[in-house]
């Protein structure tokens, strides 16, 4: 490329507004995996691996796994990507691909505005990705994109003009369902303006924090993780909270690994009890950044003193505020 190709790209990503914190996506270079690096089967319209890549499609099997892809050529991207294999194929026209729901106030505030769309992929067989944007599952616009063996830098120009006060904005690229094989996504990026520019580099920490507000798995490393200790709401009720280094998007929905995820230590007793039960406290979300449970215990606590959770070994809480 040209000195003055590249000065003139710049000069219209200057115009572009977009010379810093250019991507609107989080986690597109695969970086966090909170839930995991690999499902199976994977489950359809919900979030499996790589955090804030939401699992879309119908009528097929397969697996999702965060791949290392350092070292192959990608352009300018080294890291993981998202490998997707079908390994049951569905009836015609079915997909399998995933998308990127964005918040309406990050997205709605650029309506009528150019964006660009930009991805790396590949697949282990020749197939396509159809690429898609939509609010509120009310499509905007659709383009089918071929991949080879090869990696490729794909880039899509489009306009999001919003017709209604949509709850989210969904990003979609979904390969064909029906042909067995493995598709690999990864470096996808949106950003204002009608340049794919190079893509954009956060580290792991940066994005951790963004994905904590859509979803934080509080856990164990073996041992057991305190929590923060409340006041027993009678002999079979614990009241506690998690406390989140990042505010959540919104209340959470509370799930565990197990029923009995939570021990409680009773009034300051080595008598431990486990839980039954694991549900948000009446206070729910608490500034700054605590949620509240209400955990069930069979019995035996003393109602009114001061307990002592604890996560179980090699358990945790899942608190989920995605879109």
């Amino acid at each position: 490329m040209s000195k003055a190709r590249q000065l003139a790209d710049l000069g219209n990503v200057y115009d572009d507004g977009a010379l810093s914190n250019r991507n609107l996506l989080i986690n597109s270079a695969m970086q966090v995996a909170q839930r995991g690096t690999s499902a199976s089967p994977a489950s359809l319209f919900a979030y499996n691996t790589a955090d804030r890549a939401r699992l879309s499609g119908n009528s097929f099997a397969g697996t999702v796994d965060q791949s290392i892809v350092t070292g192959q050529n990608v352009g300018d991207f080294v890291g993981n990507a998202l490998k997707t294999t079908i390994t049951s194929a569905g009836a015609s026209g079915s997909l399998a691909g995933y998308n990127y729901r964005i918040e309406p106030q990050d997205i709605n505030m650029f309506d009528g505005k150019t964006m660009t769309f930009s991805f790396y992929a590949k697949a282990d067989a020749a197939t396509s990705l159809t690429f898609s944007v939509s609010g509120d599952s009310v499509m905007v616009s659709s383009v089918v994109i071929p991949l080879t063996t090869s990696w490729q830098r794909f880039t899509q120009t489009f306009t999001y003009s919003s017709t209604t006060s949509a709850s989210f904005v969904d990003l979609t690229l979904r390969a064909d369902g029906t042909i067995l094989t493995s598709h690999y996504l990864t470096g996808v990026q949106l950003e204002i303006g009608d340049t794919a520019t190079p893509f954009e580099h956060r580290s792991y920490g940066d994005e951790l924090q963004r994905c904590q507000r859509y979803f934080n798995r509080y856990k164990t490393e073996g041992g057991f993780a305190l929590i923060v200790p409340s006041i027993n709401g009678g002999t079979t009720n614990a009241r506690c909270a998690l406390a989140l280094s990042t505010k959540l998007r919104t209340t959470p929905t509370i799930t565990s690994s197990s029923s009995d995820a939570i021990l409680i230590r009773n009034n300051g007793s080595f008598t431990t009890y486990a839980s039954t039960a694991i549900g948000l406290g009446s206070e729910q979300q608490i500034e700054p950044n605590f949620v509240a449970l209400s955990v069930s215990v069979a019995s035996g606590l003393t109602s009114a003193s001061v307990n002592i959770p604890y996560i179980n070994s090699n358990g945790y809480i899942d608190c989920d505020a995605e879109l």
